[in-house]
């Protein structure tokens, strides 16, 4: 029996070294995309933040360029969508979404412009 104890011990150890480390990158992905729209256009509001599990579809569903987008892969959807709210908290637009599925763990925005759709 103390050697399931033992086992179980480590693993719950392990577990919380790994929600640490995930916790630590969404930080640093929170940071960095704050530093690439504050880059760009300061204004939160000229933004559109969102979740996906696919970046290139969903920035050619927006008509968004190269010019104007980022993303970050997340350690979960879970930071992805913290992310999200952190910004949409910020004045971001972000949309509708009902659309997301459990696999959507990729952090993206996009400046908005006349040619993007939201």
């Amino acid at each position: 029996m103390d050697q399931f104890r033992e086992r179980a011990i480590k693993l719950a150890d392990a577990i919380r070294k790994i929600q640490k480390k995930a916790a630590i990158i969404a930080k640093n992905i929170t940071k960095e995309a704050d530093a690439f729209i504050k880059a760009n256009e300061p204004d939160y509001e000229k933004w559109y933040a969102g979740v996906t599990n696919n970046q290139d579809v969903r920035f050619a569903n927006h008509k968004a360029t190269d010019t104007d987008k980022n993303y970050w892969q997340c350690p979960s959807s879970k930071f992805a969508i913290d992310i999200e709210k952190h910004f949409e908290l910020k004045g971001c637009d972000t949309g509708d979404k009902h659309n997301r599925n459990k696999d959507s763990d990729v952090f993206y925005v996009y400046l908005k412009t006349p040619k993007t759709k939201e």
